[in-house]
């Protein structure tokens, strides 16, 4: 978050509601019961260019990225693409609590409704970060670490995945 909107947290609602009409067009958005907490997941597969979301992606890059960092927000996201599965997956992209009620289980309870969503379809879930202190959340629900990017961005990147559990 802090690569696109350079470190000007005043842009983060900005980049927030794209990211929410992305979901909308592409992804699943989940909302905790109590409205502390919200994960946004895409289905890459879904994703087709179309107009409205061309215009989206070039309103987020002039309003809030800025020109100049686009090259390296394309950059980290072909980076990440080579680490993406051929059959189809989920692609957990924010999840997240008000900073208030962080520390008090809303994000694992919401993490483990998108956990059950993804085993009913079957497919697993990547994500990526580059918060250390995400590690042992993710790793208590099921995530391993399974690959890194160290070269080509200014911070390191770490992959992780949750393999489908089948149904019965």
């Amino acid at each position: 978050m802090n690569l696109v909107v350079g470190g000007d947290n005043e842009k983060i609602p900005a980049l927030m509601s794209y990211s929410y009409e992305m979901a909308e067009l592409t992804g699943k958005i989940f909302i905790s019961e109590n409205r502390k907490a919200v994960g946004l997941i895409l289905f890459p597969r879904k994703k087709k260019f179309s107009f409205k979301s061309f215009y989206k992606d070039l309103k987020l890059a002039i309003n809030v990225v800025g020109l100049r960092r686009v090259p390296t927000i394309l950059k980290r996201e072909s980076l990440i693409k080579k680490h993406h599965p051929n059959d189809p997956f989920i692609h957990l992209w924010y999840i997240g609590v008000n900073p208030v009620d962080s520390g008090k289980g809303y994000g694992g309870k919401l993490l483990e409704e998108i956990i059950e969503f993804a085993d009913k379809k079957g497919q697993d879930i990547h994500l990526e970060t580059s918060t250390k202190r995400n590690i042992d959340f993710y790793e208590n629900h099921g995530f391993e670490n399974f690959a890194n990017i160290d070269t080509g961005l200014p911070y390191r990147l770490m992959l992780f995945r949750r393999r489908a559990k089948p149904t019965i």
